[in-house]
């Protein structure tokens, strides 16, 4: 009986401490995930490669989701390169550089649910108008959707002999490339950008800053909105790259610009020195102070499909430029739509140039250039060649110009199957010039003696009994962009 009441007691003691073998972890689990949870309530560890930045955190912060850092600087210098930092709304403002980034980052305006980003109002970040106030000193950098604001000017004279050197809103430092700077509002500035090889600038807006919207060394800039930039005081000496242009190009070559609007500008839309295959391409640029696009010894560019119209000057200026193509673009209400000189071997094709004060094209010392298909409508001039020789002008429309065609002192331009119509106005005057002009439609089957005068020597025989088929896009007569 003792036997059995033992064996029956160590049966029992096994089988308790089997059920409190399995109990302990489960109760012991319920306690720590209990704990965890609580602790979370006040502590959420920093995500890795995500930091967040908040200018209403206590200072300075760790980075983490509950004690953002209370600066972008902070976030930067505590970052490892591929890092997100993720900012909230608010102002970051110090005196010079509010952040320098001196490693591959992406820096975003808003956070996640906790710290959202609110793109009507983003984040502000004020240099306080000294210095520049984003400054990139390494590659592989994202900057999108802040409003940078109040870099400076020191007073001095700069390498470009500047009477202020004007400091950037983004300055990306010399041989930085593939960044991006998107989505940002970019005003009140020195300067807005200045950017190198490989960065591409989109969908920002870059208005009203004190010199140049863009200055690129070859960088893709599309999708912006740049407006207003340039100094409207003069200044003592006065100097051209004081006032300021909508993109200012320092690119030999490469800089593409394409579906930007480029609108009163101080100087000029865009404008280059020396610089090769460029492209630009979609952009609507109007209303700026000197010239829509103003380039010299440009070579191997392609400007197209863009819409150039009420600038003060000249809508696309080339001086001693070759081998460039101005093709499928609105030329409208510029006082010189196109201003060749001394260039050679350039094409002007199918474009709509049309309602000008002054010229609609014009050749300067320029030689070997073709102008085909075009629409040249109710300027006051259609074309005048000036001391040029052997351009081509063939296949364009010409309607209602008061001189359609102007020659002095040119010599052996080939103008042929085009339309060249007016109504009591003059077509084709020639002073001192000689050129061909045969098979050319003149508005009338008795060929242009009626509205023709000539100091020269020009053959228009044989001419064409019926028009030319030229597709021309459609155009409203006196028509004024808004």
């Amino acid at each position: 009986m003792r036997n059995d009441m033992g064996t029956r007691g160590l049966v029992f003691g096994i089988i308790l401490l089997f059920v409190g073998a399995c109990f302990t972890p489960i109760i012991s689990g319920n306690v720590m995930n209990q704990s965890e949870r609580a602790n979370d309530i006040y502590t959420k560890p920093k995500s890795k490669g995500i930091i967040y930045v908040d200018d209403d955190s206590e200072c300075p912060g760790d980075g983490s989701w509950n004690w953002p850092y209370c600066k972008i600087q902070y976030a930067i210098d505590n970052a490892s390169a591929g890092d997100e930092i993720h900012v909230c709304n608010g102002t970051y403002q110090s005196k010079g550089p509010v952040c320098r980034i001196d490693k591959s980052l992406t820096i975003y305006a808003g956070g996640d649910d906790l710290h959202a980003g609110d793109t009507q109002y983003p984040p502000i970040i004020n240099a306080s108008f000294y210095n520049n106030t984003i400054l990139v000193t390494a590659n592989n950098v994202t900057i999108t959707g802040f409003n940078i604001t109040g870099s400076g000017k020191e007073n001095g004279t700069s390498a470009e002999g500047n009477l202020f050197y004007l400091y950037t809103g983004v300055r990306f430092a010399e041989g930085i490339t593939n960044c991006a700077l998107s989505h940002n509002i970019i005003q009140h500035n020195g300067a807005g950008v200045r950017a190198y090889s490989y960065t591409t600038i989109s969908n920002n807006t870059i208005r009203d800053n004190l010199d140049d919207g863009i200055k690129t060394y070859g960088a893709i800039i599309k999708d912006n909105y740049i407006a207003h930039n340039g100094r409207k005081e003069q200044v003592n000496p006065p100097s051209k790259r004081n006032q300021g242009d909508g993109i200012e190009i320092y690119s030999k070559s490469g800089v593409s610009i394409i579906n930007n609007t480029i609108i009163g500008n101080q100087m000029d839309g865009i404008w280059d020195d020396t610089g090769d295959r460029h492209t630009i391409t979609g952009n609507v640029i109007k209303n700026n102070g000197q010239c829509g696009i103003n380039f010299k010894e440009a070579r191997g560019c392609n400007i197209k499909n863009n819409i150039i119209m009420s600038n003060t000057k000249y809508g696309i200026f080339m001086d001693i430029s070759t081998s460039n193509t101005i093709a499928n673009n609105t030329l409208s209400n510029n006082p010189i739509d196109i201003w060749f000189n001394a260039s050679s071997s350039n094409s002007i094709e199918n474009n709509m140039i049309s309602n000008n004060t002054n010229m609609g094209i014009y050749l300067a010392g320029s030689s070997n250039n073709e102008i085909i298909n075009n629409c040249i409508w109710y300027n006051d001039l259609g074309i005048v060649d000036i001391k040029s020789s052997n351009n081509y002008i063939y296949h364009n429309d010409f309607k209602e110009n008061n001189i359609s065609i102007e020659l002095i002192l040119s010599n052996m331009d080939f103008i042929v199957f085009n339309n060249i119509v007016t109504t009591s106005k003059m077509k084709i005057r020639a002073v001192l010039s000689i050129a061909l002009a045969p098979m050319n439609w003149w508005g009338d089957w008795r060929g242009p003696w009626f509205n023709m005068i000539r100091i020269g020597f020009v053959i228009v025989f044989p001419w064409l009994p019926i028009p030319v088929p030229i597709q021309c896009q459609s155009y409203i007569k006196n028509s004024h962009p808004k």
